[in-house]
């Protein structure tokens, strides 16, 4: 846990490249372009040498690798030289000004924003996970690591909880290298939705395993159907391109 008001470094190798997880995948750094002499001599907005990132943000070289782990603060930054800085807190005083170096020249009404500072304490939470280069194991051991730490096991007493309870079997997905993104009611409501994401460099095969599964679909991200896939007792496989996002309505008996 960490108190403060800057931000918080982890250093790893030298030389190294940085990927962050964005909402479906993860996606390397965009360089930044150097600045103009004088703000009003850039032709564009200056873009910033910060990024977002959904989860964790990785840095790896070729021998070694560190990853940050956020619970909930979504930008960094990464130098050349492994160094990776997390932003844990941005405040505005307006909502628009016009000598900003990164853009010149307003962007909506100059009017003040005093509540947008952000005053006042507030906690974060990081995780460092160091481990190997970049490999479809290691890619897959920091989706599992992020997990792990960011949605752990919590033990709760009910009070009316008198009875032992029973046996429900819920969704598991099985893939090297699959995300778990979403498990929903589908919009027509007679179903249910499962969506996973290839973080990786190749194809997967993979598999959703549920019980009392009586039909199954790939679909698109607004939920059309495309086509039927097969049923295996309770499991439903499918094949997950590179990077591909995968939508799979399910219909239970």
């Amino acid at each position: 846990d960490t108190h403060s008001d800057t931000h918080s470094d982890a250093h790893s190798d030298a030389q190294s490249e940085a990927f962050s997880e964005a909402h479906l995948e993860t996606q390397s750094e965009m360089p930044a372009y150097p600045p103009s002499e004088t703000q009003w001599e850039a032709p564009w907005e200056t873009p910033s040498a910060c990024a977002p990132l959904h989860r964790f943000v990785s840095c790896f070289d070729a021998h070694r690798g560190l990853s940050v782990i956020s619970d909930g603060l979504g930008e960094y930054e990464a130098t050349a030289d492994g160094t990776v800085a997390v932003t844990l807190v941005r405040a505005v005083g307006e909502l628009s000004r016009r000598d900003l170096p990164e853009r010149p020249g307003h962007a909506g009404w100059p009017v003040p924003t005093p509540a947008a500072q952000c005053l006042g304490p507030f906690a974060a939470t990081l995780a460092l996970f160091p481990h190997g280069p970049r490999t479809p194991e290691v890619l897959t051991a920091i989706v599992r690591m992020a997990e792990d730490e960011l949605l752990p096991l919590v033990g709760e007493t009910w009070r009316s909880a008198i009875d032992p309870p029973t046996v429900v079997g819920g969704p598991a997905l099985d893939g090297d290298g699959l995300a778990y993104s979403a498990c929903k009611e589908s919009e027509d409501g007679l179903g249910i939705v499962l969506r996973c994401v290839n973080q990786l460099d190749r194809v997967v095969e993979g598999a959703w395993r549920l019980p009392q599964v009586r039909q199954a679909w790939l679909a698109r991200l607004d939920e059309t159907l495309l086509g039927s896939l097969t049923i295996d007792g309770d499991c439903v496989r499918f094949t997950a391109p590179p990077h591909a996002v995968v939508t799979i309505v399910l219909r239970r008996a």
